[in-house]
């Protein structure tokens, strides 16, 4: 068994000349640099992944703001009291016995 291995490296030192250390470090060379380039567009999109997480927790915190702002809003809107104001001024509503009473300009018809 031991012949065979002997063997098997005589073979490959005969046929690489006997380059056979710069090929191998020309191997683990094209290794690490795979390894490095991996690691570094990892570490890219990472770094993209994170300034976007941030850009979304500050919209949603824009987000929960304009939603206060609306169910503030939505609050005032349910008060009969702004509804009634609001009936009367934007649709000129009046209550049963009420009156309205229209200004003309003089010279409008």
């Amino acid at each position: 068994m031991r012949r065979w291995g002997n063997d098997l490296k005589k073979r490959w030192a005969a046929a690489t000349g006997g380059r056979r250390r710069p090929i191998v470090l020309l191997g683990f060379a094209a290794i690490a640099l795979a390894i490095a380039g991996t690691f570094l567009v990892r570490q890219v999109d990472i770094l993209r992944l994170r300034r976007d997480a941030a850009v979304l927790r500050r919209q949603y915190a824009e987000e929960g703001v304009r939603t206060e702002e609306l169910r503030t809003r939505l609050a005032k809107t349910s008060d009969p009291a702004v509804l009634e104001e609001e009936a009367r001024r934007r649709l000129g509503l009046v209550k049963p016995g009420e009156e309205k009473i229209f200004f003309l300009e003089e010279g409008n018809p």
